[in-house]
């Protein structure tokens, strides 16, 4: 402990600045030593302590000291002062007002609110949730009150007496919208003319029934009513008001109570347009006979909610629209369906969809209708050497030659090499990578791709082909495994600058970052995310290579191993943002540096005591005066 508390004296001593940052922002100084070193204190510091003893005496003693409203961190901000009418009266042109309006820290009440209601922002207050809310305080403050924002609150005690009161000042718009307001026909007769009924028409909070509608009639936005899903739907209901619902948007309804026989009842009311989209009621293929002239087909065809099977697709084969069908999720295919309707289809799509598993005997049969494109790289078809012979004149070679799905082999290759496209086919994941592949085609390929490409590779496969490879890709190929002595074999051929000092997957270690030393472009280095930024780098490389305060939040804070270190950190980065794990070792070895911080104070706060702050403020006033001498 005595030596704890002689290192931090030290630092005290020699970091002065520090110091009295340090306790004025975090120490509960009393009135004695606030009073003793009164000019010495940093008062902007002081005034966010949260630590002090706060009193009413302590604030009037120093009143020309604090920092009452500049800057983020104020006063007027510290949750920890004995906040009253008192207190807020006795300072009340210096308050930072436009904080304490949104604060829940001040002892809320009427009177608070009264004694100040000239200085608050009414915006901020209306939006308060820590007011004491009540009737009698809204009435006491009408005029207070940004009445906008009151109408939208939902945790009023709204009462028709209260509305009454403040008719004048509530914004009827968004109180029409309010669901918390005491809802009821003698509410709604009794502001007929203030309410807003487009708004109105969309609460779901209001006691919806026939009674309540017809009352008001002539009132409602029939339109916003015909979207509401809280109003009680019924076959009754709906025909007691048929000429005023808008039937389109009763038709994206779906709280209407949907069955065959409600669409039955207002067949020539609705949006069949609407409905031919709609999942709301049970489909089948009567429905869809009974009204096959209403029915938007084209929308149909693509609803996933219809009951889809062979008999519905054969019973309105002449309605279908088939492009929409093809696209529809619900649809089970089959060889046989696209066989019954071959004429329907367009192979234009199936060639592109990926839902059969096509043989080359199929799509002969369909000769001449396919994309040959899109089938070319169809990873459904059943493919074999056989096969793609057979067509080897309709496939588009550039396509065939990226799919991942042909049975790839030697003989494949072999057979079809004046065919491929060997750039294409350079950056294919399925062909049976080796050396030997490599090397029997090493003419053909594309050197660039393949470098780029996930092969097997190894340090035989590199030096097979040394004098093939673009250097600058495989510097930043991620298939390959990395390691150091695979780096030392090819040291003169890697892009060690420009591309191998980014690749996040070799196998960073001081080991290999000092066997190429002067090789990396350290600027991107430090980019790299992937090193395991040990401290052992920074020491080593930090001062040279400018590494310090680059990367401290991805280091594995072990505070024993930097001490040596001391000199090339930027020691107020680490103190103010990164929560490092300090002792006070570590904070004497940066005691000239270092800045004030919760983290720093929290190791420190065991030691210091008002003792200690006499004695450094002692030594201080001594190394002044000797300095003065």
């Amino acid at each position: 402990m005595e030596k704890n508390e002689t290192l931090i004296i030290d630092v005290f001593e020699r970091n002065p600045e520090f110091f009295i940052n340090l306790i004025s922002k975090y120490y509960a100084l009393n009135i004695e030593l606030t009073e003793t070193y009164c000019e010495l204190l940093n008062w902007e510091n002081v005034s966010t302590n949260t630590n002090l003893s706060w009193s009413i005496e302590l604030i009037e003693k120093y009143e020309d000291k604090w920092n009452w409203n500049f800057r983020w961190d104020n006063l007027s901000k510290n949750k920890s002062l004995p906040w009253s009418i008192e207190l807020i009266e006795k300072y009340k042109d210096k308050w930072d007002w436009e904080h304490l309006s949104m604060t829940k820290n001040l002892p809320w009440s009427i009177e608070l609110i009264n004694k100040f209601k000239n200085k608050w922002n009414k915006h901020y207050l209306s939006r308060n949730e820590y007011l004491p809310w009540s009737i009698e305080l809204i009435e006491k403050y009408e005029g207070a009150w940004d009445w906008k924002h009151l109408s939208w609150m939902k945790d009023l005690n709204w009462s028709i007496e209260l509305i009454e009161k403040h008719k004048y000042s509530l914004n009827w718009k968004y109180l029409s919208w309010n669901e918390s307001l005491p809802w009821s026909k003698e509410l709604i007769e009794k502001y007929n003319y203030d309410l807003d009924w487009d708004f109105l028409s969309q609460n779901k909070s209001l006691p919806w029934t026939s009674e309540l509608i017809e009352k008001f009639e002539a009132n409602w936005s029939w339109s916003s009513l015909s979207w509401n899903e809280s109003l009680p739907w019924s076959t009754e209901f709906l025909v007691k008001f048929e000429d005023k619902w808008n039937w389109d948007f009763l038709s994206r309804n779906k709280s209407l109570p949907w069955s065959t026989e409600f669409l039955i009842k207002f067949e020539d009311k609705w949006n069949w347009e609407v409905l031919s989209r709609s999942n709301c009621f049970l489909w089948s293929i009567e429905l869809l006979k009974k009204y096959n002239n209403k029915w938007n087909w084209r929308t149909l065809s693509l609803n996933e909610s219809l009951p889809w099977s062979k008999e519905l697709i054969e019973k309105f084969e002449d309605k279908w629209q088939w492009y929409n069908l093809y696209e529809n999720k619900s649809l089970t295919w089959s060889i046989e369906l696209i066989e019954k309707y071959k004429i329907k289809w367009s192979l234009y799509f199936i060639s592109k969809k990926e839902i059969l598993p096509l043989t080359i005997r199929q799509i002969e049969d369909y000769d001449g209708k396919w994309d040959w494109k899109e089938l070319s790289r169809n990873k459904s078809i059943i493919w074999s050497i056989e096969g793609i012979e057979k067509l080897i004149n309709k496939w588009d070679w550039d396509y065939l030659s990226y799919n991942e799905s042909l049975p790839w082999s030697i003989e494949l290759i072999e057979k079809f090499k004046n065919n491929f496209n060997w750039k294409n086919l350079s950056t294919n994941r399925s062909l049976p990578w080796s050396i030997e592949l490599i090397e029997k085609y090493d003419t053909n390929w594309d050197w660039h791709s393949l470098s780029f490409h996930s092969l097997p590779w190894s340090i035989e496969l590199i030096e097979k082909f040394k004098d093939k490879w673009d250097w600058a890709w495989l510097s930043v190929n991620r298939s390959i495994q990395w390691s150091i002595e695979l780096i030392a074999k090819f040291e003169d051929k890697w892009d060690f600058f420009n591309v191998l000092s980014k690749n996040e997957i070799l196998p960073w270690s001081v080991e290999l970052i000092e066997k190429f030393e002067e090789k990396w472009d350290w600027e991107k280095l430090y980019l790299n995310q992937s090193l395991p930024w040990a401290i052992d780098y920074f020491e080593k490389y930090g001062e040279e290579r400018h590494m310090y305060d680059r990367k401290i939040e991805y280091l594995p804070w072990y505070m024993e191993q930097i001490e040596d270190s001391k000199e090339k950190w930027k020691i107020e980065t680490l103190s103010s943002k990164i929560n490092l794990p300090w002792t006070v070792k570590l904070i004497h070895h940066f005691s000239e540096k270092i800045e004030a911080s919760a983290s720093v104070f929290e190791t420190l706060k065991p030691y210091i005591d008002n003792e200690m702050i006499n004695i450094v403020f002692g030594l201080l006033e001594k190394n002044k005066n000797n300095n003065n001498h």
